[in-house]
């Protein structure tokens, strides 16, 4: 038996090479689009990081509460937001925060764009959900750093890499969810007899007005985790300071962004939950 399994080993298929050679003939012949895609991306992160990094703290900490006051009517949550931002500018970490918040939010936005496109080629074709739904569905069983791996062969290290594995990794639950609810309505307005015209138009409505914002709020989450995760190959924010800070044994400053994080955290779902709830249940 120690024979045989020698020789299973002596003989190794050389999988690692061909996808080696693959990849370096796709880097080279889509070299230009790759170029392309990281300067769009860079334009559009570099600048809403510096737009937000520009805006003084205080006057930001003041639109929002003015915002969500409009929003809900609540003093309550206007205050518990101003003193979580109030306290992470005391940490010192609003720089970093804000950068954590507009790329969640903006891969957030970039994300349910793409998805809700794709949805809608897939949704209304059966034959493509069966396709692409079970694919989907694994896609979303695959280990987070699963995610990482892409980004780094076509972009490299950086900004760019680490935002592009956001993308990839919450856009298979938003396809699915978003595919799931065209096909679901689809086939009921179908039964109605809806005309061709009211038939899209009502189905498209009635899945951003009911399905894509409780996919927006079970998103933010995903979202702002693989952010933090994305740090690991240069994404930036406060998964980065966190990381610096255990690789320096700095157990203050780890507590200090974690708690910074934490409380991110809870206002993303919070506020999402609050107005994106309501959306739903009408």
């Amino acid at each position: 038996m120690n024979w045989l399994s020698d020789q299973i080993a002596d003989y190794k298929i050389p999988i690692g090479l061909w996808v080696k050679f693959l990849l370096d003939w796709l880097v080279t012949n889509l070299s230009s689009i790759l170029n392309g895609i990281e300067k769009f991306f860079i334009i559009i992160l570099g600048g809403s990081m510096d737009l937000v990094a520009h805006i003084p703290p205080l006057m930001f900490i003041l639109v929002i509460v003015v915002i969500l006051y409009v929003l809900f009517k609540r003093w309550g949550i206007c205050l518990v937001t101003s003193g979580c931002a109030l306290l992470i500018l005391n940490f010192g970490l609003w720089i970093p925060t804000m950068e954590t918040l507009i790329l969640v939010l903006l891969a957030i936005f970039m994300a349910g764009f793409l998805s809700f496109c794709l949805a809608l080629l897939i949704g209304f074709i059966d034959p493509f959900c069966h396709f692409f739904f079970p694919f989907f569905e694994w896609a979303k069983t695959w280990p987070i750093f699963v995610y990482l791996i892409p980004p780094i062969i076509f972009f490299g290290v950086g900004l760019v890499a680490g935002f592009i594995a956001v993308l990839i990794y919450i856009m298979p639950g938003f396809i699915l969810s978003l595919a799931k609810s065209i096909q679901t309505h689809a086939h009921k307005k179908r039964k109605e007899g809806e005309n061709l015209f009211h038939f899209y138009g009502l189905v498209i409505l009635m899945v951003i007005t009911k399905t894509l914002p409780l996919i927006v709020h079970q998103s933010l989450p995903r979202a702002l985790s693989m952010v933090l995760i994305a740090s690991l190959i240069g994404l930036g924010g406060l998964g980065a300071l966190t990381i610096h800070a255990i690789n320096m044994a700095d157990i203050d400053q780890v507590f200090e962004a974690g708690f910074a994080i934490l409380l991110l955290s809870a206002l993303l779902y919070y506020i999402s939950h609050k107005k994106f709830s309501g959306l739903v249940s009408k």
